[in-house]
């Protein structure tokens, strides 16, 4: 179920994006989003639609105005496991072939 949040300010907002839990949702109703950008939620391409569009990026979330309501929905977390070690392991080796680079 999709919890109605009343934050006070864009970083309250912020927060509560940042610490949801993956695929959990919570909303801001078109009065809040008026107090927190300024625009009304209807207003294609203002201002504020671009920075609640940025906060959501920015915290891993989605965001829906299509009910008249500013629906955010955290995105699961990508597995990197392995992705860096492979990255590592690969230029670490090219490293060794290289002997500029193993005198420097």
């Amino acid at each position: 179920m999709t919890e109605l949040i009343g934050p006070d300010s864009l970083e309250l907002l912020g927060n509560t994006l940042v610490n949801l839990i993956a695929e959990k949702s919570v909303y801001i109703s078109d009065i809040d989003f008026k107090k927190l950008t300024g625009d009304e939620i209807t207003e294609f391409g203002s201002e504020g639609r671009l920075m609640m569009g940025n906060l959501a990026a920015a915290t891993n979330c989605t965001i829906d105005t299509t009910s008249g309501t500013a629906v955010f929905t955290k995105r699961p977390a990508r597995p990197t496991a392995g992705v860096w070690t492979t990255l590592s392991k690969q230029k670490a080796d090219a490293d060794q072939s290289d002997p500029a680079k193993l005198s420097a």
